[in-house]
């Protein structure tokens, strides 16, 4: 006996991707909500915790970049609620190269160095 295949409408695909993506982030996925307002962008994954930004800055004109400067940790098990009404994106691999090497002089470099000596 065969199976037919399942049909999706698009919104439903949209909703099945956007859930999956919710409870299976990887790095350099963001979030928008309508009329594309950031709301977060995804730099690490590490067992229970997502490193997160939330913060943007130079925003306007249609466009925008994240303040890589002030990252936010959440559980994986309140990101599904943090981003229950929101629309995934593509892929913004390049904050994540950002963040992964910050310049000499940024707070994230400061810290590390801070805390080897």
């Amino acid at each position: 006996m065969e199976t037919a295949e399942k049909t999706y409408k698009a919104s439903e695909w949209q909703e099945a991707e956007c859930d999956h993506k919710r409870h299976n982030p990887s790095p350099g996925d963001y979030w928008y909500t309508d009329h594309f307002c950031p709301v977060l962008v995804v730099l690490a994954v590490t067992g229970n915790f997502v490193t997160t930004c939330q913060q943007t800055k130079d925003a306007g004109g249609d466009k925008w970049t994240w303040d890589l400067t002030q990252p936010t940790m959440l559980s994986r098990a309140a990101l599904p609620a943090t981003l229950a009404h929101c629309f995934v994106g593509g892929s913004q691999y390049w904050a994540v190269k950002e963040f992964e090497n910050p310049a000499a002089d940024s707070p994230k470099r400061i810290l590390a160095e801070g805390l080897k000596a």
